[in-house]
């Protein structure tokens, strides 16, 4: 069911750019035998360019179909009078209503400004389609992650 999924990713994401590495994890609990399953796809806007890079990771949430969906982009340092957090937060909510950023400040010397690295990171439940009917939803679903994926990469640029 994964592979459904991941086949159906891909499609979408080659319309919008290109799919850099794809990482299949696997872990075992030591103590209660359990297994988890993650799926990591790394996607940029194009091979040539040397920009930011989204992380997507797939979640198995259960047996019949259920996956989780979380995107991560991160924006290099830059010195804090360069960026504006708030600013760039916004632009990222025109896109993506519901996204999460994180702004981290490194302090290198006490007589300079700190450098700043911000990441966006949103998530979502998709449904494997058990319908024909459901296809359609599906397939829009995926389709708006790459667009709105791209958009984000195209903000991180800026």
């Amino acid at each position: 069911m994964l592979e459904v999924l991941l086949n159906k990713l891909e499609e979408h994401l080659s319309a919008q750019g290109v799919i850099t590495n794809v990482i299949l994890r696997t872990e075992r609990s030591l103590l209660d035998d359990t297994e988890t399953h993650e799926v990591e796809l790394f996607f940029a806007l194009d091979e040539e360019t040397d920009g930011p890079v989204a992380a997507i990771h797939i979640f198995p949430l259960s047996d019949d179909g259920l996956y989780e969906v979380e995107v991560e982009l991160e924006r290099e340092a830059a010195a804090a009078h360069h960026f504006d957090a708030a600013v760039f937060w916004e632009e990222a909510r025109k896109v993506v209503p519901d996204v999460s950023l994180t702004e981290r400040k490194r302090y290198i010397t006490s007589d300079q400004q700190p450098l700043v690295s911000a990441a966006l990171d949103f998530h979502f439940v998709l449904p494997l389609p058990k319908a024909r009917e459901e296809d359609a939803v599906f397939d829009g679903a995926l389709a708006k992650l790459a667009r709105d994926v791209r958009q984000l990469l195209q903000i991180v640029l800026k």
